[in-house]
């Protein structure tokens, strides 16, 4: 703070200490530029506000271009609307034909021959025992190679022999063909025979189709 007359700084008393003059208490430099830089501050900011609010109003809006058609209507949608593709129709597949299942059973050598008749006698001075039977086939299909067995039985009916596929020594195969749905006699010779036997069986044990 300075002396209003001498000009000499003085402190902060009412009168001066130099020459005694009365010092009235102004604002200070330093309030005084505060308020100065405050105020350009403020006049600073004002300004740009105005110019930006200035700008938003003066800018030109750019017009939105429309098509119009010859009458100044704006023109209706003519543009085709794409046809959807339809899929294709699915392709039907014949049917397989379907074969009957067979209802002809496999064959069977029990069910396809019977022995009809059966007769035996000995030979050979009564050591050898000769067979005819007639076989019967049931089957539409011609069938050979017949494997038989026999059984020859005493007086009180115990077993005593047998021949056949029971034999180690004579045959067991009757190497013939007997065609489908016909009869056929056949001779066999069953080779040797228990001297008590007065009776015997006879009996196919299998066969098997031919051709």
């Amino acid at each position: 703070m300075f002396c209003p007359k001498c000009r000499r700084n003085v402190d902060q008393s009412a009168f001066c200490q130099f020459c005694g003059s009365a010092i009235s208490k102004g604002i200070s430099t330093k309030t005084i530029l505060t308020i100065v830089v405050g105020s350009f501050a403020a006049m600073f900011l004002l300004c740009g506000m105005l110019g930006f609010v200035g700008y938003l109003i003066e800018s030109p809006k750019k017009p939105v271009a429309m098509n119009t058609d010859s009458s100044g209507n704006p023109p209706q949608n003519t543009a085709p609307v794409p046809r959807q593709k339809l899929s294709p129709a699915p392709t039907i597949k014949p049917e397989a034909t379907i074969k009957p299942a067979s209802t002809e059973e496999p064959f069977s050598c029990d069910t396809a021959v019977r022995v009809v008749a059966s007769k035996w006698e000995k030979g050979g001075f009564g050591t050898v025992a000769l067979w005819k039977v007639t076989l019967r086939n049931l089957s539409k299909k011609t069938i050979g190679d017949f494997r038989f067995r026999t059984v020859d039985y005493s007086e009180t009916g115990n077993t005593v022999g047998s021949g056949g596929v029971d034999s180690l020594l004579g045959k067991d195969t009757i190497q013939k063909i007997l065609p489908g749905l016909s009869s056929r006699t056949f001779e066999v010779n069953d080779g040797f025979i228990s001297d008590e036997a007065v009776r015997a069986g006879f009996e196919i044990t299998d066969c098997r189709e031919i051709g």
